[in-house]
């Protein structure tokens, strides 16, 4: 995740928008929720937004169990990469202003 964002980079351009699909994902535990969570806090910190996609069962169970997906916002979670896609293409037009396109 280091290698996606470096927080202590200022010169680095950060994504106004990044999505994750972790559909292959078989295990997630509190170190990698941790680290989800230290790349969503870096990006909203620089003005951006994780959107993550398609998420097993038991990857689902642990961020609803430790309140993630509230902190990360309910919206910027999908079941599809195609729905990620989409609300990825929402937040860009609400940052430019513009209505979203259906």
């Amino acid at each position: 995740m280091e290698a996606l964002i470096d927080p202590r980079d200022r010169t680095q351009p950060v994504p106004t928008v990044l999505i994750l699909d972790v559909g292959k994902l078989v295990a997630l535990d509190t170190t990698g929720l941790d680290t989800l969570d230290a790349l969503r806090k870096t990006l909203a910190r620089r003005g951006g937004t994780l959107v993550l996609c398609a998420a097993p069962a038991q990857v689902m169970s642990l961020m609803r169990r430790a309140g993630f997906l509230e902190q990360m916002g309910t919206a910027n979670y999908c079941d599809t990469l195609a729905a990620a896609c989409a609300r990825a293409g929402a937040l860009l037009a609400e940052r430019a202003g513009r209505p979203a396109a259906d």
